[in-house]
């Protein structure tokens, strides 16, 4: 058995919780779901690295669910362009499929100027205050 108490409980957390937490879960649901107490999923969460692979995890669930947008969004994206396409389609109907298109783009173009503003943001700051460049973590508590 290891003298570090730290590294016993690393061991021990289970995958199960961490999931259950990154997806939403409350910490009754996710003490259920790994076969814990609500009082241990509450000590693993007072741990600053099960936090942070709590919010790994999350990440790792949001990206996920970006990559399933993004096709769901490039279907929508070629049904409004077979109707912009199709001669037989009102006039109305092709007008608001490139009406949607263009708007969609824009805002796109907006979104992604604005996170790498942002991203240059984070950097400045975390240079300046001594940290090497990387995702901003969460403040300990």
């Amino acid at each position: 058995m290891s003298t570090n108490p730290g590294r016993r409980s690393r061991l021990r957390w289970r995958p199960s919780v961490i999931a259950a937490l990154a997806s939403g879960q409350t910490t009754d649901e996710a003490a259920r779901i790994g076969k814990v107490s609500s009082r241990t999923v509450d000590r693993w969460r007072a741990n600053p690295r099960f936090r942070t692979l709590v919010e790994e995890a999350r990440g790792a669930v949001v990206s996920r669910a970006v990559g399933v947008a993004g096709e769901l969004a490039l279907g929508a994206l070629g049904t409004l362009d077979e109707i912009r396409r199709n001669g037989e389609a009102p006039a109305a109907a092709r007008v608001s499929a490139c009406r949607v298109m263009l708007e969609t783009l824009l805002k796109s173009r907006e979104h992604q100027a604005f996170s790498d503003r942002l991203d240059a943001l984070e950097a400045t700051i975390q240079t300046r205050a001594g940290f090497a460049p990387g995702p901003l973590r969460e403040v300990e508590r």
